[in-house]
């Protein structure tokens, strides 16, 4: 077809902006200043509003048939991938000159692809000027099964200097992701988001070979400086060993958010750990590890130091037996740069968990003044939840979630209450569910009730020795508690309660809520607990 033909038809897409259309065989698209197209099942579409030159291919399309695009290449900006057929390599493949304007680049279920860019095939590799896809500013790849290297080619010709995003999901056949002198250049990277990838075992592999310009010395730097990354997150990597091969170890001064997960080999060693304190004390926001077993001294010797801007802290399926050691935090002197910012905090699964804070001597240097959501979840051995000093000092939680702590007996520990004249107050508590705890015998001391006036919320199910909701101490007089307003208290649910005799202590005259109460036996009925709906 001549290229006034192709203009000709190129018009006709433009009456046709938003719908489908098809082409003949021998069609090629001209030069264009802007463009967005799609190739999809049922044809071309051209979109409008967008000032980028995009090329976006979906669905069962031959390699060979992406020439059509050739006159676009040399200009494209944003280049979307996804099921092509015979497709080996992006460059030189699909553009022998590099694609050196791309900033965008997303690969999806190509099954046959074995690399991103490989210098070995390209005629400009061999030239004198090499570089190729030089100003790749995003990087996503997703389910490509043959994957082996990303960038397959000597140092001299390949420069990672505008990449800021990187992405790699499901690519079972990658063992490492940058070589040492590809993560030098990364002055730019901000994201780096790695899952799925059965083989991995490192994200910067150190390789002694000087043909490909990988060249070691005894005294060359070992410390790899990631300067600008921000998001870390790395999951289910089952043979993940380290960041670094060859005792190398990175460092992350702009790190703001961590998240390990199901990484069972994954190790940090303490020089590593070292040279990240300072910058994860002053910048880190979030923290998720999860089945990370390796990490089980890691992470407690992480939160000893405190971390002063931490938001979000998860730890799911860890070996470890206490949380924050305050004796470490205060005889180092960083009693007010703990975590005053923790909103968050997710126990899950911490089934070695016997103290969230251990300490020796006073402890109202430790306190979680911001935290407004707290979710404990399997942690079989933990006895006690929180200190009386710790509760009292959560004046901002609004969420109180428990579930199947098999040894919780309190969840305020009343045996060590330093300061039993102060009372405990949750004033923006909205929602309490606490559930399969069966040695729990009461929820609160009856102090903690007047101070609930925000509760909209209650579900207590399955705690086998449960007696009272609220509870006072054996041979203490009533007292009198008529600014506790709970009647109309919006759900409150009691279930599988074998042993649930009040709501209130007994002897309080104070007005139940109106809860449904379902399978507990031994629960009285009478002017005490008026406000129950009672069923078998």
């Amino acid at each position: 077809m001549s290229s006034e033909e192709s203009n000709a038809r190129l018009a006709e897409f433009n009456f046709q902006v938003g719908r489908h259309v098809y082409l003949s065989n021998d069609f090629t698209f001209p030069k264009l200043q802007r463009y967005m197209i799609k190739r999809e099942l049922n044809g071309y579409k051209v979109e409008e509003g967008d000032e980028t030159r995009s090329l976006i291919i979906d669905y069962l399309f031959e390699a060979t048939s992406l020439g059509i695009f050739s006159e676009l290449y040399q200009n494209l900006e944003f280049l979307n991938l996804s099921r092509i057929i015979g497709c080996h390599n992006i460059v030189p493949s699909i553009d022998p000159r590099g694609l050196n304007e791309l900033t965008f680049l997303s690969i999806n279920n190509c099954e046959d692809l074995e690399c991103i860019m490989d210098a070995s095939q390209s005629p400009q590799g061999e030239s004198g000027n090499p570089m190729m896809l030089s100003k790749l500013a995003r990087l996503y790849m997703q389910q490509l099964p043959e994957l082996k290297q990303i960038w397959k080619a000597p140092a001299q010709h390949v420069s990672l200097q505008t990449l800021t995003a990187l992405s790699v999901y499901e690519c079972n056949n990658l063992t490492y992701i940058f070589s040492l002198s590809q993560t030098r250049s990364l002055v730019q990277l901000k994201s780096l988001e790695v899952s799925r990838c059965e083989r991995l075992e490192c994200i910067v592999k150190v390789k002694f070979d000087h043909n490909e310009g990988e060249i070691s010395v005894e005294y060359e730097n070992r410390i790899l400086e990631l300067s600008l990354l921000r998001n870390l997150s790395l999951g289910y990597l089952p043979e993940l060993i380290s960041f670094c091969s060859e005792n190398y170890y990175s460092t992350w001064p702009a790190l703001e958010k961590l998240d390990l997960r199901c990484c069972p080999n994954l190790t940090v060693n303490n020089t590593e750990l070292e040279a990240n304190l300072q910058y994860l004390g002053e910048n880190l926001n979030t923290l998720d590890v999860e089945d990370c077993s390796h990490l089980r001294d890691t992470i407690p010797a992480l939160l000893k130091h405190g971390l002063k801007n931490l938001e979000e802290l998860n730890i799911v399926e860890i070996g470890v037996q206490v949380v924050f050691q305050v004796e470490a935090i205060i005889a180092e002197g960083q009693e007010n740069k703990l975590f005053p910012c923790l909103e968050s905090l997710q126990l899950e699964d911490l089934r070695e968990l016997q103290v969230l804070l251990y300490h020796e001597g006073p402890t109202h240097n430790f306190s979680l003044q911001n935290l407004t959501d707290l979710t404990v979840r399997g942690c079989i051995k933990l006895r006690r939840l929180l200190s009386s000093t710790l509760a009292r000092n959560l004046l901002q939680l609004e969420k109180l979630y428990i579930w199947k702590c098999w040894e919780l007996e309190q969840i305020i520990d009343e045996d060590e209450d330093e300061d039993h004249l102060q009372p405990i107050c949750f004033p923006k508590l909205t929602w309490i569910f606490v559930g399969h705890c069966p040695k729990l015998k009461y929820l609160f001391h009856i102090s903690v009730a007047p101070s609930l006036q925000k509760l909209m919320k209650l579900e207590i199910f399955s705690n086998d020795e449960l007696e009272e909701v609220f509870w006072d101490k054996d041979g203490a007089h009533v007292m009198d508690y008529d600014e506790i307003v709970m009647d109309e208290l919006p759900y409150v649910s009691l279930k599988d309660l074998p042993n649930l005799t009040n709501f209130w202590p007994t002897g309080y005259q104070i007005p139940v809520p109106l809860a449904r109460v379902c399978c507990c036996p031994k629960f009285r009925a009478d002017s005490e607990n008026s406000g129950a709906e009672v069923s078998s």
